[in-house]
C-alpha cells in the first residue's frame, strides 16, 4: 500500500513543479451550482486572496473587463452547450491592485457517468508580459514593413520632387519594350530639359532652383495620362514614358507640357522667372534597339528641339537628318577626347611674311588630326563638333601644351629660333577661362620659353560677344610678354570702336574681303576702311587668303603690311619647320582645370 501511494504523491509534485515553472494556476466550475474555485496559483496571477474567489460564477464574471465579459460568456456557453470541444480565451481582469491584466485561460468539460456535464476545470495564467512583448514584435515587425516600403520608395523616387528616379525609369522603359516586341504595342519618349534653369540657379541660389524643381511635378502631372511614367532623369532633365501612345499623340501631349512650363512665372524674393522647355520625342516600338538606344535618340532629338530655341519640340521618326547629324558630332566628341588623352593631333604651321619683301617672322599654328590610316583630318570636319559640346578649351590647351614642348626643345638647340613668332588661336569658349594666363605661363615656364615667341589669335566675332572677358584675357596674356592679333577683322564694321579697349598687336583682315578684292568695289572699300584704323591706332595689318600673286601685289599697292595664303606659303608640318630641328615629344601633359560643359 505503501508502495503505491508514493508514485502518486511523486506525480503530485512533478505536477505541482511543472505549474510552478508555468504560471499556470487551475480552476474549477461546477456547472450545477455555479460554484467558482481557483487554486492559489491562480490568485496569485491576479494579486487576490485565494478566499476571495472562491465564490460564484457571476463573481469571476465581474472581474472580467466589461468589454470582453459577453464574449468570455459566449465561449464558455458554447463549449458547455458541446460546440467547442476545448475551452480557450483570452481577457483582460482586474487584479487586487484595481489595474487590469490579461490572462488566457483554457479548460475542458467534465461529465458524469450519465453523461451529464458536471464541471469544467482548466488553467489560468497571467500573460500581460507575453502579450506586451507579441504587441511589441508585432509593432516592430509593422514599423520594419513601413521602413521597408520607405525605403522601396526611396530608392525608386527622387528626393527632392517625388518623381520616378532614373532607375524606376528604366525598369518601366524595360517593361515598355518588353511588350513592344512581344505584343506589337507602340509607345512613346519624351525627353524634356528646361530652359533658362541655370539663370534662376545663378542669380538666386541653389536654394531656389531645388524650390523651382519641386513644383514642376504639380504642372506636369495634370497633363500625363494614368499609367504613365513621369520621371526625374537628374539635374532638371525630365522624362514621361506614355504607354499606347502613338507618336502624334505623344507630341499633343509634349506639347502641353511645354505650354504649361513656359506659361509658369517662377517667383523667389521678388524677382520672376519665365523657364521654359525643350522637349524631344520618340516612338518605342517593335524596332527599337534597346533602352540605351531610346534614351539616346530622345536625348538627341531634345538637343536638336534645344538648337531651334526655346520652348520647342522634335519629334524624331526614322529617318531623322537632325538626329543622324547629331549622333555624328557625338561620335566626333568620342573621337576628340581619345585624341586629346592619346595625342593623336599634329600641327601644321603657315607663315605670314611681309609683302613689300623678304622672309616670314610670324607663323599661324593650325591642326589637324591623325585618321589612323595616315591621312590627315582638317579642323572643318571636326571643330564645329568641339564647339558645340565645350571641348574647344581643352583642344586650345592641348595645341598650347604642344607648341610648348616642341618650342621650347628647339630654342635649346637652335637659340636664334627666339627671332620667329608662332600663332595660337583661342576659341570663344576660352576668352571665358581666367586660367588660361596662368596656363600660359606654366608652359612656358616648364619649357624655358620666351614669352615673346608666342602670340595668339583671338576672332573678332568672339571678342566682341565677350568684350569684358576677352579684354581680360588679352592684358592678361599681354602681361605675359605675348602679343596678340585679332583674327577675321573687319566682319562688323561697327565694332571698329571695340578695338580702343582690346590690347592688339595685329590685326588679321577677314579673308572674305580678300578672295574676290580684284573685281569686288565693296571688298576693296572695306579693305581700305581696315588700314585706315589699324593706321589710326598704330596696328599693322595682315590680309588672310592671298592666293595669288595679282591679290598679293594690290594689297602691297594698298599698304596691307603682311599676307597670308598660298601665294606666300602652304601649310607644313611644324617637325618640318626650316632650321628648327623640331622633335615630336609625343604625349604633353594638360596641366589645370578647365571649366567646360560635358555634353549631356
Amino acid at each position: 500500500m505503501v508502495s503505491s501511494i508514493r508514485p502518486l504523491r511523486d506525480d503530485q509534485d512533478r505536477l505541482e513543479r511543472v505549474l510552478e515553472a508555468s504560471g499556470l494556476g487551475l480552476w474549477e466550475l461546477d456547472v450545477e451550482t455555479g460554484d467558482f474555485h481557483v487554486d492559489e496559483r491562480c490568485a496569485r496571477n491576479l494579486g487576490y486572496d485565494p478566499a476571495r474567489l472562491q465564490a460564484s460564477w457571476d463573481t469571476g464574471v465581474a472581474i472580467i473587463h466589461p468589454d470582453d465579459a459577453i464574449r468570455v460568456s459566449r465561449i464558455f456557453e458554447a463549449h458547455l452547450r458541446g460546440d467547442t470541444p476545448l475551452l480557450a480565451y483570452e481577457t483582460r481582469m482586474l487584479t487586487q491592485d484595481r489595474s487590469w491584466t490579461w490572462v488566457a485561460g483554457c479548460g475542458r468539460l467534465v461529465r458524469g457517468p450519465d453523461g451529464r456535464p458536471t464541471h469544467v476545470s482548466g488553467t489560468l495564467k497571467n500573460i500581460d508580459a507575453e502579450r506586451g512583448a507579441r504587441r511589441t514584435l508585432l509593432l516592430a515587425e509593422r514599423e520594419r514593413r513601413r521602413l521597408a516600403r520607405r525605403l522601396r520608395h526611396q530608392a525608386l523616387h527622387d528626393p527632392l520632387t517625388g518623381l520616378a528616379n532614373r532607375r524606376n525609369f528604366e525598369h518601366a522603359l524595360a517593361a515598355l519594350l518588353r511588350s513592344a516586341r512581344t505584343e506589337g504595342r507602340r509607345h512613346a519618349l519624351c525627353y524634356l530639359d528646361l530652359d533658362h534653369f541655370k539663370v534662376v540657379n545663378d542669380s538666386c541660389g541653389h536654394a531656389a532652383g531645388d524650390d523651382l524643381l519641386r513644383r514642376l511635378p504639380a504642372l506636369l502631372a495634370p497633363h500625363v495620362r494614368a499609367g504613365d511614367t513621369l520621371a526625374r532623369l537628374g539635374g532638371d532633365e525630365f522624362a514621361v514614358l506614355l504607354r499606347d501612345c502613338a507618336l502624334e499623340q505623344a507630341a499633343r501631349i509634349a506639347g502641353a507640357l511645354r505650354d504649361a512650363i513656359r506659361d509658369f512665372r517662377f517667383a523667389w524674393q521678388y524677382r520672376s522667372f519665365a523657364v521654359g522647355a525643350s522637349i524631344g520625342v520618340v516612338e518605342i516600338n517593335a524596332a527599337s534597339q534597346g533602352a540605351v538606344s531610346v534614351l539616346g535618340a530622345a536625348d538627341a532629338a531634345c538637343y536638336v528641339a534645344k538648337d531651334q530655341g526655346p520652348n520647342q519640340i522634335h519629334s524624331s521618326g526614322p529617318h531623322d537628318l537632325a538626329i543622324a547629324r547629331r549622333r555624328g558630332e557625338l561620335r566626333w566628341v568620342a573621337r576628340l577626347k581619345t585624341a586629346i588623352e592619346e595625342s593623336q593631333f599634329r600641327l601644321h604651321f603657315m607663315s605670314i611674311a611681309p609683302l613689300a619683301g623678304g622672309p616670314p617672322s610670324h607663323h599661324e599654328l593650325l591642326l589637324r588630326l591623325a585618321d589612323g590610316g595616315g591621312e590627315l583630318v582638317l579642323p572643318g570636319a571636326f571643330l564645329p563638333a568641339a564647339e558645340r559640346y565645350q571641348l574647344m578649351p581643352l583642344i586650345d590647351r592641348w595645341v598650347i601644351a604642344r607648341a610648348g614642348a616642341m618650342l621650347g626643345g628647339a630654342v635649346r638647340r637652335q637659340p636664334a629660333l627666339t627671332r620667329q613668332r608662332f600663332g595660337i588661336n583661342l576659341s570663344g569658349e576660352s576668352l571665358r577661362d581666367p586660367q588660361l594666363p596662368e596656363f600660359v605661363r606654366d608652359t612656358l615656364a616648364r619649357h624655358a620659353l620666351p614669352p615673346s615667341m608666342l602670340y595668339f589669335e583671338l576672332t573678332e566675332t568672339a571678342a566682341v560677344a565677350n568684350l569684358g572677358a576677352a579684354a581680360a584675357l588679352m592684358h592678361g596674356l599681354r602681361g605675359l610678354g605675348c602679343t596678340l592679333a585679332l583674327d577675321d577683322f573687319g566682319c562688323g564694321m561697327s565694332s571698329f570702336t571695340y578695338l580702343k579697349r582690346l590690347p592688339v598687336d595685329l590685326l588679321k583682315i577677314d579673308g572674305s574681303f580678300i578672295r574676290e578684292v580684284l573685281r569686288n568695289p565693296v571688298d576693296q572699300a572695306i579693305v581700305r576702311a581696315v588700314l585706315a584704323v589699324g593706321a589710326q591706332v598704330g596696328i599693322p595689318t595682315v590680309a588672310e587668303y592671298v592666293e595669288t600673286d595679282a591679290i598679293r601685289d594690290y594689297l602691297h599697292a594698298a599698304g596691307v603690311h603682311y599676307g597670308q595664303g598660298y601665294a606666300i606659303a602652304r601649310p607644313a608640318p611644324l617637325e618640318d619647320f626650316p632650321g628648327a630641328a623640331l622633335k615630336h615629344p609625343g604625349s604633353v601633359p594638360i596641366i589645370g582645370q578647365i571649366p567646360r560643359r560635358t555634353p549631356r
